[in-house]
């Protein structure tokens, strides 16, 4: 597995390593945001599909890296709906006890 540098410190971001919402695309219509995200998982099969015909770390980090795309494309989505940091945590606890509840843990 590839291992990244990042520039930037916790010091600099308190919501580190949290997904970070990308403020530049914060105006977009929910329309715009979901073909944005659409684009983003469509480029999670392609790499998908490239890491399981080679099986390299290589195309390993890069549909590491693409998933977390996705992620961050879904973040952003919800800041510009109104859920703060807090508030996406919260819904992400919400979601991991709906499926711990559902058996998805075992």
């Amino acid at each position: 597995m590839t291992t990244m540098k990042v520039s930037w410190t916790k010091k600099k971001n308190p919501d580190y390593p949290l997904p970070i919402p990308c403020a530049k695309f914060m105006d977009q219509s929910l329309a715009l945001m979901l073909r944005d995200l659409r684009e983003e998982v469509s480029e999670v099969h392609a790499a998908a599909a490239d890491y399981e015909r080679t099986g390299s770390p290589d195309d390993q980090a890069h549909l590491a890296e693409e998933l977390t795309d996705v992620i961050t494309a879904c973040t952003t989505t919800l800041a510009s709906i109104g859920y703060s940091s807090s508030g996406r945590m919260d819904m992400q606890a919400y979601v991991n006890e709906k499926n711990y509840i559902r058996g998805y843990w075992k």
